[in-house]
């Protein structure tokens, strides 16, 4: 979990934000960006923002279906905590 959501979870709790939140909504309803903006109460802009910030904190392309599958298991990994 540490290796794939540490500077997410890391970046929350310094700033605030809700990036790693964020990123399992997205996960979790398969990268669709309508039902996970729809979801989190927030624009679809607003989102493909956070997206991008996922990706420059991370290195990871959320895109990516293997990256993703690794992301999602990091994600229930954390929710479990």
């Amino acid at each position: 979990m540490e290796r794939w959501l540490g500077s997410l979870i890391a970046h929350d709790a310094r700033c605030g934000t809700e990036l790693t939140a964020t990123l399992s909504e997205f996960l979790e309803h398969h990268g669709n960006l309508d039902r996970t903006a729809s979801a989190l109460g927030i624009h679809r802009s607003t989102l493909r923002y956070r997206l991008f910030r996922i990706r420059e904190l991370t290195g990871f392309d959320v895109h990516d279906a293997a990256t993703r599958f690794s992301l999602l298991r990091g994600i229930r990994e954390w929710r479990a905590r």
